[in-house]
């Protein structure tokens, strides 16, 4: 489980917990301005949001959204947008329900592509090493991506899988 940030721990961090939330009601606004905000709008306004020292980016489980102090306040504003969209398109496209017995990390990365695709074809800031994405993949289901990923991967075994970034956003979770 991840532990969320409470003033004394953020401040101890080095944190401003108050100017964190406020940074992010930005972001969660110009996620409104957008062609999906009446899709994502609402799907949003029903996830809860945590800042934890537990990961080292951001992640979601389709309820909540994990967001590490540290790398929100490193990235731009437009990385921000891209991050926080990233992680609604998760539940969005129902990825963690699609998911079903495959192999959590091959998955985690294909599904990364899928959305990065659209949101770098969509216009928004996607840069690498911070998102992977791949132009091959354009237009094709997660499901394709995840079996052409898989195929790669044999050789190594189930999560082996070759580019996996050390950054990224949509994490498998922890534990």
């Amino acid at each position: 489980m991840l532990t969320s940030l409470d003033t004394a721990s953020a401040a101890e961090a080095g944190y401003d917990l108050e100017e964190l939330n406020y940074q992010l009601d930005r972001v969660k606004t110009e996620a409104f301005l957008n062609s999906n905000s009446a899709f994502l709008g609402p799907l949003m306004c029903g996830m809860d949001f945590v800042w934890t020292l537990d990961i080292p980016t951001a992640a979601t489980d389709g309820a909540t959204i994990w967001w590490s102090p540290k790398d929100f306040m490193e990235l731009t504003p437009a990385l921000r947008k891209s991050t926080l969209l990233h992680e609604l398109w998760h539940p969005g496209n129902l990825h963690l329900l699609r998911r079903g017995e495959r192999d959590p990390k091959i998955w985690n990365i294909a599904a990364d592509i899928d959305i990065n695709n659209g949101l770098k074809k969509d216009g928004y800031t996607i840069e690498k090493p911070y998102f992977i994405w791949d132009k091959q993949y354009e237009g094709w289901a997660v499901e394709d991506i995840y079996d052409a990923l898989q195929k790669q991967c044999a050789p190594w075994g189930a999560g082996g899988a070759q580019g996996d970034p050390q950054h990224g956003q949509g994490q498998a979770l922890p534990g």
